[in-house]
This record gives C-alpha cells, sequence and structure tokens, in this order.
C-alpha cells in the first residue's frame, strides 16, 4: 500500500490535471451513500465525532475518507485521511493525507465548471474565496491556466 502525504499531494497533482480528474468524476456514475456520524464521548471535553465517507465506482475503485472532530482540541480539531481500496478484490492500494485531498478536490470542482465556461468562452473571470487557505488555492489554480490577455 502506498502513502501520500500533504506535499506529495500537492506536488503530483497540479491543478489542471485535478480539474480534469474532477470534471470527469463529476459525470461518472459514483455511488455515495450518505455520510455516516458517530459520537465519540471524551472524557472532560465536548464529544468528538467520526465521519465516513464512502463512495465508489463499480469495478473499478473503492474510497473512503474517515474524519474526526474533536471541538476540545486546539489549535487542530479535525483530522481526516482517505483510504482507497480495489473495488475488485478489496485490497487496500492507498492512504492519502484526507485534509490536503479535501482542500484540493473542494477548490477543484469549484473551479472545474468554470474552467469549461472559460475555455470555451475565453473569457476572463475572478474568483472569490472565503478564508486564507481558500485564496491561497484560488490563486494557484488561477495561475495554472494560461492567460487570455
Amino acid at each position: 500500500m502506498r502513502t501520500f502525504d500533504a506535499e506529495t499531494i500537492r506536488s503530483r497533482l497540479p491543478w489542471p490535471k485535478v480539474i480534469a480528474a474532477l470534471t470527469a468524476a463529476l459525470r461518472a456514475d459514483v455511488h455515495a451513500p450518505v455520510r455516516a456520524s458517530h459520537a465519540i464521548e471524551v472524557p472532560g471535553l465536548p464529544a468528538g465525532s467520526l465521519l465516513l465517507m464512502p463512495a465508489w465506482q463499480v469495478g473499478n475503485r473503492i474510497g473512503v475518507k474517515l474524519v474526526t472532530v474533536f471541538p476540545g482540541k486546539q489549535p487542530r480539531s479535525v483530522s481526516a485521511v482517505y483510504v482507497l481500496f480495489d473495488g475488485m478484490n478489496g485490497e487496500p492500494l492507498a492512504l492519502l493525507d484526507g485534509e490536503e485531498l479535501t482542500a484540493r478536490r473542494t477548490a477543484g470542482a469549484s473551479a472545474s465548471p468554470r474552467a469549461v465556461w472559460r475555455a470555451r468562452t475565453r473569457a476572463t473571470w475572478s474568483w472569490w474565496a472565503p478564508d486564507a487557505k481558500a485564496a491561497d488555492s484560488s490563486r494557484r489554480i488561477a495561475a495554472s491556466f494560461p492567460s487570455t490577455a
């Protein structure tokens, strides 16, 4: 089984590749049941949560994002990993940093329709980002596309 940390994910998934893969995935027949959520008691602190978010394509791959949310743990209360399995035999293939993967998926999915529209219209456009991390991702995505000016 291979392991991909945040830096490896960033270096191996340039934004145009992320957007192309997400565009294809958003059009694919993917099974993604409602996430499961489990309360985790923490003595002397607010309860935490364990979230399980599976998705798969029949005969292809199975992925599960596992997220823990512990509001009493500061400064970092959310942690995540993503486990990828072979969809034909169930063997684990990879363990990925779930926080980086989520950040890239969120920004990339938002950019995906814009990239298609921009390619068709050759128009310029702006980005909106709700926080500093999203703003940084937005700048990196925008920089990876050639200027139309």
